[in-house]
Formats: C-alpha cells, structure tokens, sequence
C-alpha cells in the first residue's frame, strides 16, 4: 500500500511494532483447511517485522491493518480482521 498518510498513523504502526521482539511472526492454525494468508511487513531505520499469519489471527497484526483500513476508498475492498479464537 503507498500513499500519503498522517504521521500520527505512521507513529501509531511504529509504536505497534517496537513491542515486537521478534523480526519475523509465523503463526499457523493447523486445525483449519481453508482460510486466509496474510504477510505484513513494515520496517523503519531501526527495525524490520514480517507477519506471516496462516489461518489465523495476531494482535499487532489486526490493529495496523486496522490503521490501513481507514486509507482505503469506500470502493475498495478492505482488508479483513480475522476473528479466531485462539
């Protein structure tokens, strides 16, 4: 996704991921056939964090796509918040 965004958001994904202590998140939902995969990366000059979420869901993950939502166009499709219980 490229576009102009406010720096309060871009402050918002920044502060999300310096909790993270890993660089890269893998989770996999081994119990579910189908589903939905979703990478994210976001990285500034100090840090570099990939998602690779399969079948499931992560904290960090939902909120900053949460962020991107509210950039997208009413015509587009958003991209989706997954609700698992884990």
């Amino acid at each position: 996704m490229v576009g102009d965004f406010r720096v309060s958001s871009i402050d918002s994904i920044f502060d999300l991921i310096e909790g993270v202590k890993d660089s890269v998140i893998r989770k996999t939902n081994i119990h579910s056939l189908g589903g939905a995969i979703r990478e994210i990366e976001v990285s500034n000059a100090q840090k570099k964090i990939s998602f690779r979420l399969f079948n499931t869901t992560d904290t960090t993950a939902d909120k900053i796509i949460a962020i991107l939502n509210s950039y997208m166009p009413g015509e587009e499709q958003k991209k989706q918040i997954m609700k698992y219980r884990e």
